[in-house]
């Protein structure tokens, strides 16, 4: 809608990135509670990096109503933070001596299938819960990787809407320009109207040109009434009253022209034939021409008959 720049954002919630963000959270609390040891940096530097990730991408949702760019920043922070929340779970795997799955294992394939389920926080935790640490720690690790690939992907959407609506400032100046220009023609038009436009005859507004749409006279112009439908006052053209009559005055003069002309070709198309013509048309061969005809048909027949 013109005029209209503040676009309604903010759903997070709806985002699939931000729900496997929140299962992230869970699990990194359930891990660093069950496997980290009280006082080490590591258990709180883990937690503060998982609470990162799905803080920014609310936080740069509700911010993107004002500021492309926080949108675009904190995105990138929330997605930053999962490789630093990655090499931590790296690290314990590799230090205690514990498997990573690679491609190819059953374990996870499976959580990968089953991360396309919408699953409650309630539930996951539930699971976590009676997970060993090898699997919590390769089952965040799929979550990163899943989150990673839809942040790029929602990172690519923030930049695509930017080039193709421009920042908060420029809808804001458009905004504005579009709302001085209207401002200025309804303005202009008021003008206008006060100068050369006579008022109503039945609620005394100021009328407006309008043209006859239909009817025998269509395309006429007239004076309307500015309240209409309210008020359906009217009053006509001065200058097209006139220019309407002359118009009709050459149709009735050339309609009379016409009307003259008609009974001369009328009478010529059924007056008959002269009788000299008729007796032409009508008159047998003379009796010279007749006996030409016979002596130079007998002279043929001589001679075919001598050949």
């Amino acid at each position: 809608m013109e005029g209209e720049f503040l676009s309604h954002k903010g759903n997070y919630r709806q985002l699939r990135c931000f729900q496997l963000a929140e299962h992230l959270y869970d699990i990194t609390f359930v891990f660093c509670e069950r496997y980290i040891k009280p006082g080490d940096r590591t258990k709180d530097q883990m937690i503060q990096a998982a609470r990162s990730i799905k803080q920014n991408i609310a936080e740069g949702s509700c911010a993107a109503n004002m500021s492309t760019q926080s949108e675009m920043l904190l995105t990138n922070v929330g997605k930053s933070s999962q490789q630093e929340l990655m090499l931590d779970y790296e690290d314990y795997i590799i230090t205690r001596g514990l498997r990573k799955w690679e491609l190819g294992d059953t374990r996870l394939e499976n959580v990968r299938h089953n991360l396309k389920i919408r699953m409650s926080r309630e539930f996951m935790i539930e699971k976590a819960r009676g997970w060993s640490d090898e699997t919590l720690a390769n089952v965040a690790i799929t979550l990163i990787h899943q989150c990673d690939r839809m942040l790029a992907g929602l990172l690519e959407y923030q930049k695509q809407q930017f080039l193709r609506n421009g920042g908060i400032k420029e809808q804001m100046t458009k905004a504005r320009l579009d709302a001085r220009r209207a401002q200025g023609a309804q303005r202009a038009q008021s003008a206008q109207i006060a100068q050369i436009a006579p008022t109503c005859p039945k609620c005394g507004k100021p009328m407006l040109k309008r043209m006859q749409k239909n009817g025998p006279q269509q395309g006429r112009e007239f004076w309307g009434c500015s309240d209409f439908p309210n008020c359906n006052g009217f009053r006509p053209v001065e200058n097209q009253s006139a220019q309407s009559a002359q118009r009709a005055q050459r149709a009735q003069s050339a309609q009379r022209a016409q009307s003259a002309q008609s009974p001369q070709s009328s009478q010529r198309a059924q007056s008959p034939q002269s009788p000299q013509s008729s007796q032409r048309a009508q008159s047998p061969q003379s009796p010279q021409s007749a006996q030409s005809a016979q002596s130079a048909q007998s002279a043929q027949n001589d001679n075919k008959s001598q050949q």
